[in-house]
């Protein structure tokens, strides 16, 4: 990580040489190392999918190590939290084109009340 931090730093318009990640690095982190760098947010790894999701993530910072999670809707208590692997128009494509790509991603047939109604 100080590796990191160090290779940051010089890109970074203050031009001091430091080892410690700081704020506001997050898109330099996204534009020079992001295609390097994976993260298990352990929470959110334990989350399904749904197509019809009653939760979504608005914010994920690499820095902070941190996600924001906002539900759509008021969930009950026991209820599953349900986000979408698949964000924006995607969501609005056939229930076929939705599971063929949820296949290709992330190896599995969705069967969520959205395409089991379809």
């Amino acid at each position: 990580m100080q590796q990191v931090a160090m290779a940051l730093s010089s890109c970074s318009s203050n031009n001091k040489n430091t080892t410690k990640l700081e704020r506001g690095m997050d898109r330099l982190v996204e534009e020079k190392v992001a295609p390097w760098i994976t993260g298990i947010f352990t929470l959110t790894a334990y989350m399904n999918h749904s197509c019809e999701p009653n939760a979504m993530v608005v914010n994920q910072e690499f820095v902070y190590a941190h996600i924001d999670l906002v539900a759509k809707r008021d969930i009950l208590p026991g209820e599953e939290i349900l986000i979408s692997y698949i964000q924006g128009v995607q969501q609005q494509k056939s229930t076929n084109q939705r599971r063929r790509e949820l296949q290709a991603k992330y190896l599995f047939t969705c069967g969520c009340s959205k395409c089991t109604s379809s």
